[in-house]
């Protein structure tokens, strides 16, 4: 399933969306979709940001929550 996703960058998040309607509160399919979004989506912090928000309200887990930190930590290049 990852593999044929990862052809493209709308086409990984648009799987891992139908897969996440099926499944909405894995986690390990909540983390592929965000690394999707920041492999694929360099610099696009705000669909990263709303992918982590949908994750955790969806599954409140401690390792989501750990990641989600380090995204937003994580030092940024300026402008």
């Amino acid at each position: 399933l990852v593999d044929a996703a990862r052809r493209t960058a709308a086409g990984a998040a648009a799987v891992l969306e139908r897969v996440l309607r099926v499944y909405p509160t894995s986690e390990a399919h909540w983390r592929l979709l965000v690394d999707e979004l920041r492999a694929h989506t360099p610099g696009d912090d705000a669909a990263v940001e709303a992918a982590y928000t949908r994750a955790l309200a969806a599954v409140p887990s401690v390792r989501l929550w750990a990641d989600y930190i380090g995204f937003t930590l994580a030092p940024r290049p300026s402008p």
